[in-house]
């Protein structure tokens, strides 16, 4: 039976807990969608208190439309209770950092209409791609579990589903223009944003019941902290829809097209040291050692420079314009700066990190149906397709010669060189291989010789073609009982690669995608500097049930889903370290480069493989642990991770809008491909080469309280996490890699409270509470003598993560203005795993550890603690013209202009820093904006 009763409440503009808005139409359809037993009406649509044992924040179309046109959706939830948000810049288009309990982007799942958005390869989330809020109809937030259907294979951190709003059954049109700008940044100058939105609702298609909407947008905008940067973005989507009858049945189709190009920028080194240089003055008899800076560090993107002291110093300058030298010279060894020369020609032009793209072409195709098959039984089908073609990366040097073993010098071409991307050195297991060159083999510039230097983009490109399914069959026991079944399919086909292309004299690439057209070697194959091929595949079954007892006052749920997922991996280069660095040779040389770098892998407590003897230095000369020598070649491997994962959860609700809840459920997140690449470097069958799934047990119980004025939840939650992964240094290669931090134990709470005292008066208040705890040290390194020195993360927090978050909003309705002060506050944040200050040495680090009189700080050890104010001032139109729809409205973010370090570049996977002498970057917090909106409609 599915029943509606309202209590008749209107939070406008609020976050409210709520119970709809699940991931697939399988899941908001058994979660009782259309059940809404205590909750509100509000002015703009359903927001409902659950009576789910999760504990789940939505966010509606009405307090979507308040926030800035265009705002990417992960900036929107973070007045969401646990969520922890970093924006890049005031447009949502360039990207940011992300945070659920702790969790980083890459364990937590976002979908759209139930559709996964985490890349195949490593989860990440792209912010800056998501769809353009005018279109959704709701945001919810599943802050520590997933739905048992969940097409996802990392999701440990919870789940962010985005919902498409269903077009209307009546004809109408939009059309919103912004315009905006930085107040206050440095240097005086106009930081412009511009952005176009329409939208058209087809209504009911001549009287079929078939209805669509249709929108576009597009926005350009400088980025506001240097004199080069540039933020392009256009989207377009749409969704058909038919409704098949009055009882919830339908099909639809929506579709998304995105572009986005963009440079980087406003991401420096996490440092505040004033010197660019130091050393280590020895003791004399008069006078201790001591560590003396030189010259002069000043804030910047290079990794010379350090971030800001205040705001007066978050603008800065990069050569540009700028000249690339193109004189060639027959016989001599150009180089883009060498003389005859522009006279701002240099080194550095083109080069710099501000001057990289992050361009990016995404879309997708996604059906949504359900159908009625009795008055029992319903099914429900969710598909999709989705495509990705995006890179990243900075500029190389190719060399016009050939490379050979044992010397990065340039080389005639001829027996024993080669062509490609190569490491120099080779591996005698004993450290890390040296430096890489870029080898082409022939004349570039067109002057007869081989030995010159062009300057190249080469940006890590990845293409995604993805396919999925989640269908469910739903059936009625009776009124209170329901049980479903569940299959879900993702299959994704991910191709990575990483072609040369050429730049221009003004440091600009011909092409933001050198895929279209790489640079060939001599042998007439592609310059890359990967070159990699994965099948990600998961099938997954589950099953759930759901019971009403005591008068529908108990609801108890029963779950279980089994994925079964599979990577079948091929490299197509040497893996040379056991961080993944490769050498990818030209296709005919690969043989004669396998024969110069035999591979040979040593497993503990053995010293002889054939006629290869274990090295007695460095970290191979622990025999308890594996060593290798040599490079691994090209191969193929597959790797299967399959678990039960259970779901159980119960809702108790007594007294007059009260009620308790409790979940428990199991986690699983497979390693991504980077680490799954990485154990390419150790044998097959080894333990090296077999990274085990993290895994998570996840209990919470909380309070709800509803009353005609008053919404409220407390929330207590704690998460054993195992096998927890980050990238740390390896002393088995002498570098970063994948490592297990083993076990690590995360707790603490949410609340929030949302009041309504008056009818045109609304206000919510929301604070989080996060505790973790490291169980294990981090092996550091490992001396020249066998000694394995520890970074001391045992009792330690994990890094990047706030402690406490508040915050809140209060609208109000005053006359034909609506007035909106929202704030977040977010609480210090540890740099790294140790909870130590970043360190630089001023002597030489041995076996991972810098001694300590050797040692000087460059951070300190938590970042702080920051609180920024937003204000939305609503002038409504419409209210004088007989138009509700029509209004302008003004947006300031930040509006006291805070200082403050926003996101960490760290790690892959991880948003903090691993250990105290790793000095990432951060992006700058964004600066005030403002920026005002003409939005009509009818």
């Amino acid at each position: 039976m599915r029943t509606k009763l309202f209590a008749g409440v209107a939070f406008a503009a609020l976050l409210i807990p709520g119970a709809a808005f699940a991931q697939s139409t399988g899941s908001a359809d058994f979660e009782g969608e259309e059940i809404v037993v205590t909750g509100s009406r509000v002015n703009t649509g359903q927001i409902t208190i659950p009576d789910e044992p999760k504990t789940r924040v939505t966010v509606g179309a009405e307090t979507i439309s308040r926030q800035r046109p265009g705002q990417t959706v992960n900036e929107i939830i973070n007045l969401v209770p646990g969520v922890s948000f970093q924006n890049n810049d005031a447009t949502g288009a360039a990207g940011g950092t992300f945070t659920i309990r702790g969790f980083d982007s890459s364990r937590i799942s976002q979908t759209l209409d139930g559709i996964p958005l985490n890349d195949t390869g490593n989860y990440a989330i792209y912010t800056n791609q998501q769809q353009d809020p005018e279109t959704l109809e709701s945001v919810s937030v599943n802050l520590g579990t997933t739905d048992v259907d969940s097409p996802t294979a990392s999701a440990v951190g919870g789940t962010v589903n985005i919902r498409t709003r269903v077009p209307s059954e009546q004809f109408g049109a939009m059309l919103s223009g912004t315009y905006g700008d930085y107040i206050g940044i440095g240097n005086n100058m106009s930081r412009p944003m511009f952005r176009m939105f329409g939208m058209v609702d087809t209504g009911d298609i001549a009287h079929t019941g078939v209805r669509a909407f249709f929108s576009a947008s597009n926005l350009e905008a400088r980025q506001p902290f240097n004199n080069y940067g540039r933020l392009k973005k256009q989207q377009y989507n749409g969704r058909i829809y038919k409704s098949l009858g009055d009882n919830g049945d339908f099909v639809s189709l929506a579709g998304q097209y995105n572009e986005n190009r963009n440079n980087f920028f406003g991401s420096v080194p996490l440092r505040t040291d004033r010197y660019a240089s130091y050393t280590l003055v020895p003791a004399t008899p008069t006078t201790p050692a001591f560590i003396q800076g030189l010259g002069t560090r000043i804030t910047g993107p290079n990794s010379a420079n350090r971030f800001p002291w205040n705001r007066d110093e978050r603008y800065y300058n990069i050569n540009y314009p700028c000249t690339i030298n193109t004189a060639a010279r027959p016989g001599l060894a150009d180089t883009p700066s060498a003389a005859p020369a522009a006279p701002t020609a240099g080194a550095s032009c083109g080069q710099e990190f501000d001057r990289r793209y992050n361009p990016s072409n995404t879309g997708s195709l996604r059906f949504g149906s359900r159908f009625s098959l009795t008055d029992s039984l319903v099914f429900t089908l969710d598909a999709s397709y989705q495509y990705t073609k995006a890179n990243g990366g900075g500029t190389v040097s190719l060399l016009e010669g050939c490379g050979t073993q044992g010397s990065t010098t340039l080389r005639t071409c001829g027996t024993g060189t080669y062509t490609g991307v190569i490491n120099t050195t080779g591996n005698t297991g004993n450290g890390s291989p040296g430096g890489f060159g870029y080898y082409v083999g022939r004349d570039l510039n067109g002057d007869g010789d081989i030995l010159d230097t062009i300057l190249a983009i080469a940006p890590s490109q990845t293409q995604t073609r993805r396919f999925g399914a989640v269908a469910n069959l739903i059936y009625d026991l009776n009124d209170n009982n329901r049980v479903r079944l569940t299959y879900t399919f993702d299959y994704g086909r991910h191709r990575q690669t990483g072609e040369a292309g050429l730049v221009g004299t003004d440091g600009e690439p011909f092409d933001v995608f050198p895929v279209n057209n790489g640079i060939l070697d001599s042998k007439g194959a592609l310059i890359e500097k990967r070159d990699r091929k994965s099948i990600a595949m998961l099938n997954q079954v589950s099953g759930e049930y759901r019971g009403q007892f005591m008068d529908e006052k108990l609801i108890v749920k029963v779950g279980v889903r089994a994925p079964f997922f599979e990577r079948r991996l091929d490299q197509r280069c040497f893996t040379v370290q056991g961080n993944g660095n490769v050498s990818c040779i030209s296709p005919s040389q690969v043989a004669a480069y396998a024969a110069a770098n035999p591979y040979t892998y040593f497993a503990p407590g053995v010293t002889t493989v054939g006629t290869v003897v274990r090295p007695t230095t460095g970290s191979c000369a622990i025999t308890t642990r594996a060593c290798v020598v040599g490079f691994a070649p090209p191969q193929k491997r597959t790797f299967n991770y399959n678990r039960a994962l259970p779901n159980v959860g119960v809702t108790y609700k007594f007294g007059d809008g009260y009620s308790v809840y409790a979940s428990y459920a199991k986690g699983l997140s497979v390693p991504g491909t980077d680490n799954l690449y990485n154990s390419f470097y150790y044998a097959a069958g080894s333990p090296q080469a077999k990274p085990v799934p993290e895994t998570t047990d996840s209990f919470e119980g909380g309070f709800r309280y509803n009353t005609g004025s008053i919404q409220a939840q407390l929330s207590g939650w704690y998460t054993k996490f195992q096998n927890r992964t980050v990238s740390v240094y390896d002393i088995e290669s002498d570098t970063s890699v994948y490592r297990n931090l083993g076990a690590v134990d995360k707790y603490g709470f949410e609340a929030s409270i949302a009041y309504r005292p008056v009818r045109d008066l609304t206000v919510y208040a929301f604070t989080s509470y996060l505790h973790s705890k490291i169980k294990d040290n981090i092996e550091a390194g490992v001396t020249s003598t066998g000694t394995v020195n520890y970074f001391q993360t045992a009792g330690k927090r994990e890094g990047g993560s706030p402690d406490w978050t508040v915050g809140g909003r209060v609208q109000g309705t005053i006359g034909l203005f609506d007035i909106g002060v929202q704030s977040k506050y977010t609480g210090p944040r540890f740099v790294n795993d140790e909870n130590l200050p970043v360190y630089g040495c001023a002597g030489t680090i041995s076996g991972g550890l810098c001694p300590s009189a050797q040692q000087y700080v460059i951070y300190y050890a938590k970042i702080p603690a920051y609180a920024v104010v937003d204000l939305d001032v609503r002038f409504n139109l419409g209210k004088l013209l007989d138009n509700q729809k029509t209004y302008f409205q003004l947006n300031v973010s930040n509006l006291f202009d805070r200082f403050y370090v926003g996101g960490l570049s760290g790690s892959s996977g991880f948003v903090g820093l691993p250990n105290r002498y790793s000095v990432g970057n951060a992006i700058i917090g964004t600066p005030r904006s403002i920026t005002g909106s003409l939005v009509v409609a009818f």
